[in-house]
């Protein structure tokens, strides 16, 4: 497994529970190819037989790294959503002041409607005297 596929493993919703496994995988393939067919993993036919630790070890240095980007992307998701659920928190709040201010203001239209003096048609005013 190459440092592309850890990280895109790591990146996801479940990336550190992958990561580990992934890892070991890595170690085994490396270990048993670095005796078995040492060209295949480290470009050379001869090879020292703890060379595939060397690459174990930059494997593991990959996933610190990894979990260092995975924790703090958590961290800033957390502080995402913490803040998204404080917006709405208060468009809830605003929205409900807005619905009982309409209501007021309805329920004093509706009063001044009703004791409003009836209107007169002032019929005698607009007569012309002749």
């Amino acid at each position: 497994m190459h440092t592309s596929q850890l990280a895109f493993a790591a990146a996801h919703s479940t990336g550190l529970r992958v990561l580990v496994p992934a890892t070991l995988v890595v170690a085994i393939d490396h270990a048993m190819r670095g005796i078995f067919w040492p060209q295949s993993v480290f470009g050379v036919l001869t090879t020292s037989p703890w060379r595939w630790m060397e690459h174990a070890a930059w494997v593991i240095f990959e996933d610190i790294i990894l979990i260092w980007s995975c924790l703090r992307a958590a961290k800033e998701l957390g502080v995402l959503a913490q803040r998204q659920a404080e917006l709405e928190a208060t468009n809830e709040r605003v929205e409900a002041e807005v619905k009982r201010q309409t209501a007021r203001l309805e329920s004093v239209s509706q009063e001044l409607v009703a004791t409003r003096p009836p209107r007169r048609h002032g019929g005698d005013r607009h007569r012309c005297a002749a």
